[in-house]
């Protein structure tokens, strides 16, 4: 084999790595967004700034939404460094999740010049989330 056929091999290599941990960067944020819309949509991101955190279970209940599901999300949301967890080693059912506030204007606070959810629907809307009747998106996360 030839220096240069060595040197092309590493080049080529070093391409497709390269791009490879592009599209997994957009492929995480992807999801990301997707989660944030969802958290957004539910009201998700708005109950967890009244507290100093609460549980999968009171979460859902103050939504109107699926503890089982909620609780995956909020999982998701605080290995993704959106949430912060008070005792990670507390059982699932127990952790409880606060949103910094820092995040909660960005995230919650449709007034802000920061808030960054263009996304979503009704973005200067008023009043709780949408109704989980006939919405199939959210249908997925409530009761």
């Amino acid at each position: 084999m030839s220096t240069s056929t060595l040197f092309d091999n590493q080049i080529h290599i070093e391409q497709r790595d390269a791009f490879m941990g592009q599209l997994m960067a957009a492929v995480n944020g992807y999801f990301k967004i997707l989660t944030i819309h969802l958290g957004s949509r539910l009201g998700l991101y708005g109950a967890l700034t009244d507290d100093r955190g609460l549980t999968s279970e009171a979460l859902a209940a103050r939504t109107g939404t699926d503890e089982r599901y909620v609780r995956e999300w909020l999982e998701q949301q605080a290995v993704a460094g959106i949430l912060q967890v008070a005792d990670e080693k507390a059982d699932a059912e127990k952790r409880r999740y606060a949103l910094p506030s820092g995040l909660a204007e960005v995230l919650t606070d449709r007034e802000s010049v920061n808030d960054l959810a263009p996304w979503r629907p009704g973005r200067r809307r008023r009043g709780p989330p949408p109704d989980c009747q006939g919405n199939r998106r959210a249908a997925l996360f409530c009761e």
